[in-house]
């Protein structure tokens, strides 16, 4: 059962990451802080105290946005923010994500991590690619040397699914409602400045859920609208790591084309940085975010142990 939800939204999230944008345009500044990748608009979300809280979805599977996010992080750093990084991760999981994070980063802390199903079951959507591991191994070393930096996981941990098929709308809402309570508690509990969030796009955007007979809201309505942001991610056509069903029932992993949701033509399609744009029209709450985050061509980002699937322990 719990397979066949995470496929169909997986399927919903990649439908709702192709939207239309034909509201973006290229601003007219590129931040040019030293060894942070240059994010053009970063301006808007990090030159005032508002936003807190920034809220990236992204289409899983891709390398671009957890690239994103740490440029973002390593932006809100140079502006002397105390900054926060929230990760999309199973929270049985979590303790081992924490020891890895403290720990030297050597092979057996690496291997120690994977030993968990997460890294190793047959649904692989992008939270384990390689992508993403690199994320946390930036910010396992910003840490362990930035006092104003905490990374955190906010999968909530008080969901039952067993009650999953007697009332899938009030399983499906406390996971949205858990998810955003556990971000507001880490910020406020550890006064940060600037709370980042790489999250599947449909958790992210200020609606509810449109699909069949699923009546919930998603996270981003539970999360105090005058201080967050919430963006979707942008990129061009290429390829990302996804599971999907099969005609035949079965469910199917790898690298599959993926469509881009930026005109080839644009200019924004031809620039080499990235790019944050907000957006300043009534239409924008009809789309249910704040603005977009554009990531460069889509690029598959593989399972970072795909060789060790199936051979872990809970």
């Amino acid at each position: 059962m719990k397979s066949q939800i995470r496929i169909a939204i997986t399927a919903i999230t990649g439908l709702i990451s192709m939207s239309a944008c034909s509201e973006v345009q290229l601003s007219d500044k590129v931040a040019t802080v030293p060894s942070c990748k240059p994010i053009e608009g970063v301006e808007a979300v990090l030159d005032s105290p508002l936003p807190r809280v920034i809220i990236l979805g992204e289409l899983h599977g891709m390398d671009g946005p957890p690239n994103f996010a740490k440029a973002l992080v390593c932006h809100s750093l140079a502006r002397g923010y105390r900054t926060a990084l929230g990760f999309e991760m199973s929270d049985d999981a979590e303790q081992r994500l924490k020891i890895f994070l403290a720990s030297k980063g050597s092979e057996d802390a690496r291997i120690e991590m994977f030993n968990h199903t997460m890294w190793t079951n047959d649904f692989t959507d992008g939270r384990s690619s390689e992508a993403m591991l690199a994320l946390l191994d930036y910010a396992r070393i910003t840490q362990q040397s930035e006092s104003s930096f905490k990374p955190f996981f906010f999968q909530s941990t008080d969901v039952d699914w067993s009650q999953y098929e007697a009332d899938p709308n009030a399983v499906l809402q406390a996971n949205e409602k858990g998810m955003a309570e556990n971000i507001l508690s880490f910020s406020q509990k550890n006064e940060i400045d600037k709370t980042i969030i790489l999250v599947g796009n449909l958790h992210a955007k200020r609606a509810k859920n449109p699909f069949g007979d699923h009546d919930y809201d998603f996270m981003a309505v539970h999360m105090p609208a005058p201080e967050t942001l919430t963006l979707s991610n942008l990129f061009g056509s290429g390829t990302s790591w996804n599971c999907l069903g099969s005609i035949t029932g079965e469910t199917v992993c790898g690298a599959s084309d993926t469509q881009g949701n930026v005109d080839p033509d644009s200019e924004l399609a031809k620039t080499e940085n990235y790019e944050i744009k907000i957006i300043q029209s009534p239409t924008a709450a009809i789309k249910g975010y704040d603005g977009w985050f554009y990531v460069g061509a889509a690029n598959a980002s593989k399972p970072a142990n795909l060789a060790g699937r199936m051979s872990s322990e809970p």
